[in-house]
């Protein structure tokens, strides 16, 4: 079952990719192209866990631990290091430490 998820998660990953390209993308606009298939709209989770406000996200992580998994992607999660450029991934982890903060 698990293993089923995680082929949905990335094929729909995949699609959104398709879709919408995340060149000139920053913030929020980037996250709701790149990010939000598998961690939804509000950051509550859907695939990939909840990253929002109250799941305690931004005490888990430093933003360059978080750049990180951004550029490199753990276990189901793709890395973005390719598609997407250092100031996007940054303008990523600015939106979700306000979003979290918030």
């Amino acid at each position: 079952m698990r293993r089923l998820v995680v082929i949905v998660a990335l094929l729909t990953f995949a699609l959104v990719g398709c879709f919408e390209s995340p060149e000139g993308k920053y913030g929020g606009e980037l996250y709701k192209i790149t990010c939000s298939g598998c961690h939804a709209d509000d950051l509550r989770g859907r695939y990939g866990p909840d990253i929002g406000s109250g799941s305690n996200a931004h005490l888990v992580l430093s933003n360059d631990q978080l750049i990180g998994v951004i550029s490199v992607g753990p276990g189901a999660m793709p890395g973005f290091e390719r598609k997407l450029d250092a100031d996007q991934i940054e303008s990523l982890v600015r939106y979700l430490r306000t979003v979290q903060n918030g």
